[in-house]
Protein backbone atom coordinates (compact mmCIF):
# COMPACT_ATOMS: atom_id res chain seq x y z
CA UNK A 1 0.00 0.00 0.00
CA UNK A 2 0.90 3.65 -0.57
CA UNK A 3 -0.52 4.78 2.27
CA UNK A 4 2.81 4.31 4.26
CA UNK A 5 5.15 5.96 2.63
CA UNK A 6 3.08 9.06 1.69
CA UNK A 7 3.16 11.26 4.28
CA UNK A 8 5.71 14.46 3.47
CA UNK A 9 6.99 16.89 6.11
CA UNK A 10 4.72 19.58 7.92
CA UNK A 11 6.74 21.95 6.49
CA UNK A 12 6.44 21.11 2.80
CA UNK A 13 2.42 21.41 3.89
CA UNK A 14 0.76 24.50 2.02
CA UNK A 15 -0.21 27.34 4.21
CA UNK A 16 -3.89 27.89 5.23
CA UNK A 17 -5.67 29.42 2.33
CA UNK A 18 -6.62 32.84 3.02
CA UNK A 19 -9.47 34.69 1.01
CA UNK A 20 -11.38 30.79 0.11
CA UNK A 21 -14.42 32.61 -1.08
CA UNK A 22 -12.93 35.61 -2.94
CA UNK A 23 -10.26 32.87 -4.46
CA UNK A 24 -13.57 30.60 -5.62
CA UNK A 25 -15.05 33.52 -6.88
CA UNK A 26 -11.60 34.58 -9.05
CA UNK A 27 -11.62 30.85 -9.69
CA UNK A 28 -14.44 30.84 -12.18
CA UNK A 29 -13.93 34.05 -14.22
CA UNK A 30 -11.05 32.73 -16.39
CA UNK A 31 -13.42 29.29 -16.89
CA UNK A 32 -16.12 31.61 -18.18
CA UNK A 33 -14.36 34.34 -20.30
CA UNK A 34 -12.43 31.25 -21.70
CA UNK A 35 -15.78 29.98 -23.23
CA UNK A 36 -16.77 32.93 -24.20
CA UNK A 37 -13.21 33.63 -25.85
CA UNK A 38 -13.11 30.18 -27.31
CA UNK A 39 -16.18 30.08 -29.11
CA UNK A 40 -15.91 33.42 -30.77
CA UNK A 41 -15.71 31.72 -34.35
CA UNK A 42 -15.22 28.50 -33.44
CA UNK A 43 -17.98 27.15 -36.52
CA UNK A 44 -16.11 29.48 -39.47
CA UNK A 45 -13.55 27.33 -39.82
CA UNK A 46 -14.28 24.02 -41.99
CA UNK A 47 -13.16 20.74 -39.92
CA UNK A 48 -9.89 19.32 -41.33
CA UNK A 49 -8.98 16.06 -42.08
CA UNK A 50 -8.49 14.79 -38.91
CA UNK A 51 -11.52 16.39 -37.35
CA UNK A 52 -13.67 15.05 -40.24
CA UNK A 53 -12.42 11.59 -39.49
CA UNK A 54 -13.41 12.12 -35.79
CA UNK A 55 -16.90 12.89 -37.55
CA UNK A 56 -16.92 10.11 -39.56
CA UNK A 57 -15.85 7.46 -36.75
CA UNK A 58 -18.60 8.99 -34.44
CA UNK A 59 -21.20 8.50 -37.47
CA UNK A 60 -20.91 4.44 -37.13
CA UNK A 61 -21.54 2.49 -33.81
CA UNK A 62 -19.20 1.76 -31.23
CA UNK A 63 -19.09 -1.63 -32.54
CA UNK A 64 -18.04 -0.27 -36.06
CA UNK A 65 -15.39 2.22 -35.02
CA UNK A 66 -14.00 -0.75 -33.09
CA UNK A 67 -13.70 -2.77 -36.45
CA UNK A 68 -11.96 0.25 -37.90
CA UNK A 69 -9.21 0.82 -34.69
CA UNK A 70 -8.73 -3.33 -34.85
CA UNK A 71 -8.08 -3.28 -38.88
CA UNK A 72 -7.13 -0.02 -39.76
CA UNK A 73 -6.04 2.65 -38.28
CA UNK A 74 -6.13 4.91 -35.07
CA UNK A 75 -5.94 2.34 -32.19
CA UNK A 76 -4.22 5.36 -30.40
CA UNK A 77 -7.44 6.91 -30.61
CA UNK A 78 -9.95 4.52 -30.06
CA UNK A 79 -11.12 5.99 -26.31
CA UNK A 80 -11.34 9.30 -27.70
CA UNK A 81 -13.71 8.10 -31.03
CA UNK A 82 -15.73 6.22 -28.03
CA UNK A 83 -16.39 9.09 -25.85
CA UNK A 84 -17.19 11.68 -28.75
CA UNK A 85 -19.62 9.03 -30.30
CA UNK A 86 -21.10 9.27 -26.52
CA UNK A 87 -21.15 13.14 -26.57
CA UNK A 88 -22.74 12.97 -30.07
CA UNK A 89 -25.42 10.58 -29.66
CA UNK A 90 -26.89 13.32 -27.38
CA UNK A 91 -25.62 16.41 -28.71
CA UNK A 92 -25.18 15.61 -32.37
CA UNK A 93 -22.51 15.68 -35.22
CA UNK A 94 -22.54 19.40 -35.89
CA UNK A 95 -19.43 21.37 -36.16
CA UNK A 96 -20.12 23.17 -32.98
CA UNK A 97 -21.01 19.91 -31.15
CA UNK A 98 -17.80 18.09 -31.96
CA UNK A 99 -15.47 20.83 -31.18
CA UNK A 100 -17.50 21.74 -27.86
CA UNK A 101 -15.68 19.20 -25.96
CA UNK A 102 -12.01 20.88 -26.56
CA UNK A 103 -13.52 24.36 -26.24
CA UNK A 104 -15.41 23.03 -22.14
CA UNK A 105 -11.47 21.09 -21.41
CA UNK A 106 -9.42 24.13 -22.58
CA UNK A 107 -11.61 26.57 -20.19
CA UNK A 108 -10.97 23.77 -17.28
CA UNK A 109 -7.40 24.03 -17.79
CA UNK A 110 -7.47 27.39 -17.60
CA UNK A 111 -8.84 27.27 -14.26
CA UNK A 112 -6.22 24.72 -13.22
CA UNK A 113 -3.72 27.50 -14.37
CA UNK A 114 -5.17 29.60 -12.25
CA UNK A 115 -5.43 27.31 -8.76
CA UNK A 116 -1.54 26.20 -9.45
CA UNK A 117 -0.60 29.85 -9.67
CA UNK A 118 -2.24 30.81 -6.93
CA UNK A 119 -0.07 28.61 -5.02
CA UNK A 120 2.94 31.37 -5.45
CA UNK A 121 1.36 34.55 -6.37
CA UNK A 122 -1.35 37.14 -5.53
CA UNK A 123 -5.06 36.54 -6.84
CA UNK A 124 -4.07 38.99 -9.68
CA UNK A 125 -1.20 36.72 -10.72
CA UNK A 126 -2.81 33.83 -10.91
CA UNK A 127 -5.80 35.31 -12.94
CA UNK A 128 -2.81 36.86 -15.20
CA UNK A 129 -1.48 33.47 -15.35
CA UNK A 130 -5.13 31.74 -16.65
CA UNK A 131 -5.39 34.84 -19.00
CA UNK A 132 -2.28 34.10 -20.02
CA UNK A 133 -2.84 30.71 -20.96
CA UNK A 134 -6.51 31.10 -22.76
CA UNK A 135 -4.80 33.91 -24.90
CA UNK A 136 -2.51 31.82 -26.43
CA UNK A 137 -3.25 31.48 -30.29
CA UNK A 138 -2.10 27.72 -29.52
CA UNK A 139 -4.77 27.36 -27.11
CA UNK A 140 -7.65 28.66 -29.16
CA UNK A 141 -6.48 26.80 -32.18
CA UNK A 142 -6.83 23.60 -30.01
CA UNK A 143 -9.74 24.64 -28.29
CA UNK A 144 -11.55 24.87 -31.76
CA UNK A 145 -10.97 21.15 -32.92
CA UNK A 146 -12.41 18.09 -32.51
CA UNK A 147 -9.33 16.09 -31.78
CA UNK A 148 -8.09 14.86 -28.30
CA UNK A 149 -5.23 17.24 -27.92
CA UNK A 150 -7.16 19.75 -25.62
CA UNK A 151 -8.80 16.76 -23.22
CA UNK A 152 -5.11 15.48 -22.81
CA UNK A 153 -3.76 19.27 -22.16
CA UNK A 154 -6.84 19.43 -19.39
CA UNK A 155 -6.41 15.99 -18.09
CA UNK A 156 -2.38 16.87 -17.52
CA UNK A 157 -3.53 20.00 -15.91
CA UNK A 158 -6.04 18.10 -13.29
CA UNK A 159 -3.22 15.88 -12.52
CA UNK A 160 -0.36 17.89 -11.79
CA UNK A 161 -3.38 20.11 -9.22
CA UNK A 162 -3.81 16.44 -7.96
CA UNK A 163 -0.53 15.76 -7.44
CA UNK A 164 -0.33 19.25 -5.12
CA UNK A 165 -3.10 18.61 -3.03
CA UNK A 166 -1.90 14.95 -2.44
CA UNK A 167 1.54 16.14 -0.98
CA UNK A 168 -0.53 19.25 0.24
CA UNK A 169 -3.17 17.54 2.21
CA UNK A 170 -1.48 13.91 2.47
CA UNK A 171 -4.79 12.70 1.32
CA UNK A 172 -4.16 9.24 -0.09
CA UNK A 173 -7.83 9.46 -2.42
CA UNK A 174 -5.68 12.40 -4.25
CA UNK A 175 -3.16 10.03 -5.17
CA UNK A 176 -5.50 7.59 -6.38
CA UNK A 177 -7.48 10.00 -8.87
CA UNK A 178 -4.02 11.14 -10.17
CA UNK A 179 -2.99 7.75 -10.78
CA UNK A 180 -6.18 6.84 -12.84
CA UNK A 181 -5.85 9.92 -14.35
CA UNK A 182 -2.95 9.63 -15.89
CA UNK A 183 -3.12 5.91 -16.62
CA UNK A 184 -6.28 7.21 -18.83
CA UNK A 185 -4.82 9.77 -20.70
CA UNK A 186 -2.08 7.02 -22.00
CA UNK A 187 -5.07 5.84 -23.90
CA UNK A 188 -5.52 9.01 -25.60
CA UNK A 189 -1.71 9.73 -25.69
CA UNK A 190 1.27 7.07 -25.79
CA UNK A 191 3.36 10.30 -25.00
CA UNK A 192 1.48 11.77 -21.51
CA UNK A 193 4.39 10.31 -19.76
CA UNK A 194 6.46 13.29 -20.46
CA UNK A 195 4.48 14.89 -18.24
CA UNK A 196 5.75 13.06 -15.39
CA UNK A 197 9.04 15.11 -15.99
CA UNK A 198 7.97 18.34 -13.85
CA UNK A 199 5.78 15.73 -11.56
CA UNK A 200 9.08 14.12 -10.74
CA UNK A 201 10.87 17.65 -10.02
CA UNK A 202 8.38 18.00 -7.74
CA UNK A 203 8.32 15.28 -6.01
CA UNK A 204 12.06 14.77 -5.43
CA UNK A 205 12.54 14.52 -1.79
CA UNK A 206 8.84 15.08 -1.40
CA UNK A 207 7.80 11.01 -1.26
CA UNK A 208 10.45 8.58 -1.39
CA UNK A 209 11.73 7.33 -5.06
CA UNK A 210 9.87 4.00 -3.94
CA UNK A 211 6.68 5.46 -3.69
CA UNK A 212 7.16 7.31 -7.04
CA UNK A 213 7.43 3.96 -8.76
CA UNK A 214 4.72 2.92 -7.20
CA UNK A 215 2.45 5.75 -8.54
CA UNK A 216 4.19 5.62 -12.04
CA UNK A 217 4.32 1.66 -12.82
CA UNK A 218 0.58 1.76 -14.12
CA UNK A 219 0.89 4.94 -16.08
CA UNK A 220 3.95 3.04 -17.50
CA UNK A 221 2.38 0.14 -17.96
CA UNK A 222 -0.63 1.74 -19.63
CA UNK A 223 1.50 4.11 -22.02
CA UNK A 224 3.46 0.39 -22.94
CA UNK A 225 -0.08 -1.09 -23.68
CA UNK A 226 -0.84 1.39 -25.70
CA UNK A 227 2.21 1.43 -27.87
CA UNK A 228 2.59 -2.41 -28.45
CA UNK A 229 -1.45 -3.14 -29.53
CA UNK A 230 -0.73 0.22 -32.12
CA UNK A 231 2.79 -0.61 -33.48
CA UNK A 232 1.49 -2.80 -36.31
CA UNK A 233 0.00 0.68 -37.12
CA UNK A 234 3.07 2.48 -36.50
CA UNK A 235 2.79 3.68 -40.57
CA UNK A 236 0.83 6.11 -39.74
CA UNK A 237 3.25 7.92 -38.21
CA UNK A 238 5.83 7.88 -40.70
CA UNK A 239 5.35 10.79 -42.01
CA UNK A 240 6.84 13.05 -39.20
CA UNK A 241 9.82 14.42 -40.39
CA UNK A 242 13.34 12.99 -38.54
CA UNK A 243 14.80 15.26 -35.94
CA UNK A 244 16.77 18.38 -36.08
CA UNK A 245 17.63 21.46 -34.33
CA UNK A 246 14.96 23.88 -36.15
CA UNK A 247 12.54 21.31 -35.04
CA UNK A 248 12.76 22.63 -31.94
CA UNK A 249 12.16 26.43 -32.76
CA UNK A 250 9.64 25.98 -34.76
CA UNK A 251 7.90 23.38 -32.19
CA UNK A 252 7.83 26.51 -29.51
CA UNK A 253 6.52 28.50 -31.78
CA UNK A 254 3.35 25.96 -32.06
CA UNK A 255 2.83 25.47 -28.71
CA UNK A 256 2.96 29.39 -28.68
CA UNK A 257 0.76 30.12 -31.62
CA UNK A 258 2.89 32.30 -33.29
CA UNK A 259 6.39 34.32 -33.87
CA UNK A 260 5.36 37.22 -31.88
CA UNK A 261 3.68 35.46 -28.89
CA UNK A 262 6.23 33.06 -28.64
CA UNK A 263 9.10 35.87 -28.18
CA UNK A 264 7.09 36.88 -25.55
CA UNK A 265 7.04 33.44 -24.06
CA UNK A 266 10.34 33.11 -24.41
CA UNK A 267 11.06 36.52 -23.10
CA UNK A 268 9.52 35.49 -19.63
CA UNK A 269 10.59 31.85 -19.69
CA UNK A 270 14.00 33.50 -19.86
CA UNK A 271 13.38 35.84 -17.00
CA UNK A 272 11.46 33.17 -15.23
CA UNK A 273 14.97 31.56 -15.63
CA UNK A 274 17.02 33.68 -14.69
CA UNK A 275 14.96 35.15 -11.15
CA UNK A 276 14.93 31.28 -10.13
CA UNK A 277 18.35 30.87 -10.60
CA UNK A 278 19.18 34.30 -9.09
CA UNK A 279 17.48 33.43 -5.89
CA UNK A 280 17.98 29.56 -6.16
CA UNK A 281 13.99 29.16 -5.88
CA UNK A 282 15.14 26.06 -7.89
CA UNK A 283 13.20 23.74 -4.48
CA UNK A 284 10.15 26.27 -5.22
CA UNK A 285 9.29 26.19 -8.73
CA UNK A 286 12.11 24.66 -10.55
CA UNK A 287 9.74 21.82 -11.34
CA UNK A 288 7.61 23.96 -13.70
CA UNK A 289 10.97 24.92 -15.52
CA UNK A 290 11.24 21.23 -15.74
CA UNK A 291 8.13 21.31 -17.85
CA UNK A 292 9.69 22.81 -20.49
CA UNK A 293 12.19 20.35 -20.94
CA UNK A 294 9.47 18.23 -22.64
CA UNK A 295 10.12 19.24 -26.37
CA UNK A 296 13.81 18.60 -25.83
CA UNK A 297 12.97 14.91 -24.46
CA UNK A 298 10.72 14.80 -27.07
CA UNK A 299 13.58 15.28 -29.71
CA UNK A 300 15.82 13.17 -27.78
CA UNK A 301 13.03 10.44 -28.43
CA UNK A 302 12.67 11.40 -32.23
CA UNK A 303 16.41 10.46 -32.88
CA UNK A 304 15.57 6.48 -32.29
CA UNK A 305 11.66 6.75 -33.63
CA UNK A 306 10.42 10.59 -35.26
CA UNK A 307 7.40 11.58 -33.00
CA UNK A 308 8.31 15.24 -32.58
CA UNK A 309 4.55 16.80 -33.18
CA UNK A 310 3.98 19.90 -31.15
CA UNK A 311 0.44 19.29 -30.38
CA UNK A 312 1.19 15.92 -28.79
CA UNK A 313 3.00 17.98 -25.99
CA UNK A 314 0.91 20.67 -26.20
CA UNK A 315 0.77 20.74 -22.18
CA UNK A 316 3.66 22.14 -22.14
CA UNK A 317 2.17 25.65 -22.86
CA UNK A 318 0.45 25.10 -19.44
CA UNK A 319 3.71 25.36 -17.74
CA UNK A 320 5.03 28.31 -19.71
CA UNK A 321 2.31 30.18 -18.86
CA UNK A 322 3.05 29.40 -15.05
CA UNK A 323 6.58 30.13 -15.42
CA UNK A 324 6.62 33.06 -17.29
CA UNK A 325 3.64 34.31 -14.81
CA UNK A 326 5.25 33.37 -11.65
CA UNK A 327 8.61 34.83 -11.97
CA UNK A 328 6.82 38.46 -13.20
CA UNK A 329 4.44 38.49 -10.17
CA UNK A 330 6.90 37.89 -7.97
CA UNK A 331 9.77 40.82 -9.71
CA UNK A 332 7.05 43.53 -9.94
CA UNK A 333 2.50 43.36 -9.40
CA UNK A 334 2.20 44.94 -12.93
CA UNK A 335 4.54 42.72 -14.92
CA UNK A 336 1.92 39.70 -15.16
CA UNK A 337 -0.39 42.51 -16.29
CA UNK A 338 1.74 43.42 -18.99
CA UNK A 339 2.31 39.72 -19.97
CA UNK A 340 -1.48 39.41 -20.33
CA UNK A 341 -1.12 43.02 -22.72
CA UNK A 342 1.43 41.40 -24.56
CA UNK A 343 -0.05 37.97 -25.39
CA UNK A 344 -2.92 39.82 -26.56
CA UNK A 345 -1.68 42.45 -28.54
CA UNK A 346 0.89 40.16 -30.40
CA UNK A 347 -1.10 37.53 -30.53
CA UNK A 348 -3.84 39.23 -32.24
CA UNK A 349 -3.46 38.29 -35.80
CA UNK A 350 -3.13 35.38 -35.05
CA UNK A 351 -6.19 34.68 -33.38
CA UNK A 352 -8.26 36.71 -36.14
CA UNK A 353 -6.82 34.46 -38.91
CA UNK A 354 -7.73 31.43 -36.41
CA UNK A 355 -11.05 31.93 -36.95
CA UNK A 356 -10.95 32.32 -40.74
CA UNK A 357 -12.33 29.50 -43.08
CA UNK A 358 -8.98 28.72 -44.21
CA UNK A 359 -7.12 28.44 -40.76
CA UNK A 360 -7.81 24.83 -40.31
CA UNK A 361 -5.52 24.26 -43.69
CA UNK A 362 -8.29 21.66 -45.79
CA UNK A 363 -11.70 23.64 -46.09
CA UNK A 364 -13.97 21.10 -46.74
CA UNK A 365 -17.18 23.44 -46.65
CA UNK A 366 -16.20 25.58 -49.56
CA UNK A 367 -15.10 22.69 -52.04
CA UNK A 368 -18.35 21.13 -51.23
CA UNK A 369 -20.74 24.34 -52.02
CA UNK A 370 -18.69 24.68 -55.09
CA UNK A 371 -18.90 21.76 -56.41
CA UNK A 372 -22.54 21.62 -55.56
CA UNK A 373 -23.11 24.44 -57.70
CA UNK A 374 -20.34 23.97 -60.52
CA UNK A 375 -20.82 20.02 -61.06
CA UNK A 376 -23.64 17.86 -63.49
CA UNK A 377 -24.49 14.57 -63.55
CA UNK A 378 -22.20 13.99 -66.88
CA UNK A 379 -19.21 15.16 -64.41
CA UNK A 380 -17.16 12.16 -63.00
CA UNK A 381 -15.67 13.78 -59.50
CA UNK A 382 -12.53 11.40 -58.39
CA UNK A 383 -10.95 11.62 -54.54
CA UNK A 384 -7.19 10.63 -53.79
CA UNK A 385 -7.95 9.38 -50.41
CA UNK A 386 -10.83 8.18 -48.47
CA UNK A 387 -10.35 10.73 -46.28
CA UNK A 388 -11.17 13.44 -49.11
CA UNK A 389 -14.19 11.74 -49.73
CA UNK A 390 -14.92 12.07 -45.63
CA UNK A 391 -14.65 15.55 -46.11
CA UNK A 392 -17.25 15.70 -49.07
CA UNK A 393 -19.56 13.58 -47.23
CA UNK A 394 -19.95 15.29 -44.48
CA UNK A 395 -20.19 18.84 -46.10
CA UNK A 396 -22.75 17.36 -48.76
CA UNK A 397 -24.68 14.88 -46.74
CA UNK A 398 -26.84 14.06 -50.02
CA UNK A 399 -24.10 13.65 -52.63
CA UNK A 400 -22.82 15.74 -55.29
CA UNK A 401 -24.55 16.32 -58.63
CA UNK A 402 -21.12 14.23 -59.96
CA UNK A 403 -21.00 10.47 -60.84
CA UNK A 404 -18.22 8.86 -58.38
CA UNK A 405 -16.83 6.21 -60.63
CA UNK A 406 -14.22 5.12 -57.84
CA UNK A 407 -16.81 5.24 -54.69
CA UNK A 408 -16.99 1.11 -53.58
CA UNK A 409 -19.17 0.15 -50.90
CA UNK A 410 -18.29 1.46 -47.31
CA UNK A 411 -16.25 -0.89 -45.54
CA UNK A 412 -16.77 -2.12 -41.96
CA UNK A 413 -20.35 -0.65 -41.73
CA UNK A 414 -18.11 2.83 -41.82
CA UNK A 415 -15.12 3.78 -43.93
CA UNK A 416 -15.39 5.00 -47.39
CA UNK A 417 -13.15 3.52 -49.51
CA UNK A 418 -11.69 4.09 -53.62
CA UNK A 419 -11.80 1.17 -56.11
CA UNK A 420 -8.90 0.85 -58.05
CA UNK A 421 -7.81 3.53 -61.00
CA UNK A 422 -8.79 1.61 -64.36
CA UNK A 423 -8.07 3.58 -67.45
CA UNK A 424 -11.41 3.56 -68.74
CA UNK A 425 -12.55 4.35 -65.37
CA UNK A 426 -13.50 8.00 -66.69
CA UNK A 427 -13.46 7.58 -70.13
CA UNK A 428 -17.14 7.93 -70.57
CA UNK A 429 -17.46 11.62 -69.12
CA UNK A 430 -16.38 14.48 -70.80
CA UNK A 431 -15.16 16.88 -67.32
CA UNK A 432 -13.44 15.06 -64.29
CA UNK A 433 -12.67 16.60 -61.46
CA UNK A 434 -10.22 15.55 -58.91
CA UNK A 435 -9.44 16.31 -55.02
CA UNK A 436 -5.71 15.87 -53.39
CA UNK A 437 -4.02 17.06 -50.71
CA UNK A 438 -1.37 19.65 -50.90
CA UNK A 439 2.29 17.50 -52.09
CA UNK A 440 -0.05 14.21 -52.82
CA UNK A 441 -0.12 12.75 -55.79
CA UNK A 442 -3.36 13.30 -58.04
CA UNK A 443 -4.94 10.24 -59.83
CA UNK A 444 -4.44 8.74 -62.44
CA UNK A 445 -8.04 8.31 -63.73
CA UNK A 446 -7.56 11.29 -66.55
CA UNK A 447 -7.67 9.37 -69.19
CA UNK A 448 -5.25 11.30 -71.48
CA UNK A 449 -7.66 14.44 -69.87
CA UNK A 450 -6.08 17.93 -69.85
CA UNK A 451 -5.76 19.91 -66.61
CA UNK A 452 -8.06 23.37 -67.44
CA UNK A 453 -8.84 24.55 -64.22
CA UNK A 454 -7.19 24.48 -60.57
CA UNK A 455 -8.62 25.69 -57.19
CA UNK A 456 -7.21 25.41 -53.72
CA UNK A 457 -9.54 25.69 -50.84
CA UNK A 458 -6.95 25.76 -48.28
CA UNK A 459 -4.67 22.39 -48.54
CA UNK A 460 -7.38 20.78 -50.54
CA UNK A 461 -6.49 21.14 -53.96
CA UNK A 462 -9.34 20.83 -56.62
CA UNK A 463 -8.48 19.89 -60.15
CA UNK A 464 -10.31 20.01 -63.84
CA UNK A 465 -9.61 17.70 -66.61
CA UNK A 466 -11.31 17.96 -69.87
Amino acid sequence: MVTAVLPVREDDAAPPTRGLIADRIAMVAPFFFACGWFSWGISTPSLWRDEVVTATMVSGSPVAILDVVQHHFDRVHFVYYELMWAWTQAFGTSEVSLRAPSLVAMAITAVVVFSIARRYVSRLGALCAGLVYVLLPSSSRYAQEARSTALIVAGVAIATWLMLRATETRNNRYWVAYILLMSGLCFLNLLVPLALIPHAAYLYRRVPVRTMALLWAPVFAASTFVALISFRQRAQVAWIAGPSPEQLLVGFGSLSGGAWVALVVAIGVVGALVWTAAGRRWSEVGWILAGLTIPFVLLAISYVKPMFVPRYVMFVAIFAALAMVIAAARIHVALPVLAVVAVLVLGWSSQTWLRTSASHNEDFRAAAAFLQAQTTRDDAIVYATPTVRMGLDYYAPKGLPATDPLAVPVRDGLLPDNAPCAADSTAAFARVWSLVFIRTSDVECTSGKHLVFRRYFGTLVLNLYE
